[in-house]
């Protein structure tokens, strides 16, 4: 699956995902604010990749089958590795 993000949006991600604030200085110093954004990690949307890179149309509502499946999947995946969600 390919999506278009940058780089710097993986900082923005993991602080969301672990619920860490970004902070506003360290070691007395003022820290600039990220250019990124957080990517979107929610299993309740679906897009075709292959014509839709930009995740523009959401198939969600017009395969809901398809997004239970891949829940589903996702789900069983992450019992397998053992993934720890963040509340």
């Amino acid at each position: 699956m390919n999506t278009f993000a940058y780089v710097w949006d993986i900082m923005p991600t993991i602080l969301d995902l672990t619920g860490i604030e970004h902070p506003k200085e360290s070691h007395g110093l003022q820290v600039e604010r990220m250019r990124g954004k957080f990517l979107k990690t929610e299993k309740g949307h679906l897009y075709n990749h292959a014509s839709d890179s930009g995740e523009m149309r959401d198939l969600a509502r017009e395969q809901p089958e398809k997004l239970k499946k891949l829940h589903a999947a996702w789900h069983r995946y992450a019992m397998d590795v053992g993934v720890v969600l963040s509340k």
